[in-house]
């Protein structure tokens, strides 16, 4: 097929991710596809944004926290219930500047979204969950968001597109569709059990929180 002065088969164009494109996908040479990268772009960059500075916070950031630091995040867990809490107030700064970082970069993207399953699940069951819907329904999004990335993968403008698919294609099942969404889903839900369970006050928990007047 002959588009402007382009010549398209299904077999020399493929997007940077090894993902055929067939003729119908191309218009005037730009394959169609592109705007797919773009959204994923977004969601990808907007999720980041949020947990980047989720964890940026905990060092005066973005309005810091109160009590600053990683003294006032340890405070925190513990009116939640947590034990370790030294140990868990670094993991979670960590974790939510890695996953910021990844989403924004477009690495490993299925870990990154693991990450996000970890947290809000923590975030929901440990913290909000005795406020009702409406304190935990963004973090259903943002849950959501991460599965939609994880399945449809990062996008062209994603270093795993660029790099990590192009140099290893056999690392491509791991990093986009069902096998890496399943991974992401599985490998979140587990952190996420193990942390309320065994270091946390487990599910459906009220927080302790200090009366104050």
């Amino acid at each position: 097929m002959r588009e402007g002065n382009f010549v398209v088969t299904e077999e020399s164009i493929s997007d940077v991710s090894g993902v055929p494109l067939s003729a119908s996908d191309v218009k005037s040479g730009i394959p169609e596809s592109i705007y797919l990268d773009l959204v994923l772009l977004s969601l990808r960059v907007g999720l980041g944004i949020i947990f980047f500075a989720q964890g940026m916070t905990v060092f005066g950031w973005f309005g810091g926290t109160d009590p600053p630091g990683i003294g006032g995040l340890e405070q925190f867990l513990q009116i939640l219930g947590y034990e370790s809490t030294s140990m868990l107030a670094w993991i979670n700064t960590v974790v939510n500047i890695g996953v910021g970082v990844l989403f924004i970069v477009g690495l490993v993207t299925p870990l990154a979204a693991a990450g996000v399953f970890g947290i809000g699940l923590n975030a929901i069951f440990a913290l909000l969950w005795s406020e009702g819907f409406i304190a935990y329904n963004a973090w259903i999004g943002y849950m959501s968001v991460a599965v939609a990335v994880a399945f449809l993968g990062p996008g062209r403008f994603a270093l795993d597109s660029m790099f990590l698919v192009r140099s290893r294609p056999g690392l491509r099942h791991w990093l986009v569709g069902p096998r890496a969404s399943s991974l992401a889903i599985a490998l979140g839900v587990a952190t996420g059990i193990i942390l309320l369970t065994v270091f946390g006050p487990g599910f459906f928990s009220e927080p302790n929180f200090p009366e104050f007047g």
